[in-house]
């Protein structure tokens, strides 16, 4: 995939501060992360504000669908490596999840779609 952010040399490390900041702010919540996957899907969420701000100064509202498809493949990242049922991760990991699917309705509301329920 593509780097994320605004690229260039400095990505890694910005990203990896921010990954840092997100994991503290949520072990004050009381979420653990762990799993690098979990890391990474917090710090994707994370950017969700400086991405509508970003949209907001630039009128790129392509941002946020590239945004939104980024943190659905974090998720299914995060899916795939990250059991959630029967662990002691559990509560964590269903915070997370949340957390996801309340950014990503509130994407798609910007854009103007509805999101389902369930299917």
């Amino acid at each position: 995939g593509a780097a994320g952010g605004a690229g260039g040399a400095g990505g890694k490390a910005g990203d990896d501060l921010e990954g840092r900041y997100v994991t503290a702010l949520l072990s004050r919540a009381g979420v653990a992360l762990e799993h690098p996957s979990e890391m990474a899907l917090a710090a994707e969420i994370a950017r969700f504000s400086e991405v509508i701000d970003g949209i907001l100064g630039d009128l790129r509202p392509h941002r946020l669908c590239e945004f939104l498809y980024k943190l659905s493949v974090k998720f299914s990242d995060f899916y795939r490596d990250c059991r959630v049922e029967g662990t002691a991760e559990q509560d964590s990991r269903l915070l997370l999840a949340a957390a996801v699917a309340r950014t990503m309705r509130a994407g798609m509301s910007l854009l103007g779609i509805d999101v389902l329920d369930q299917m």
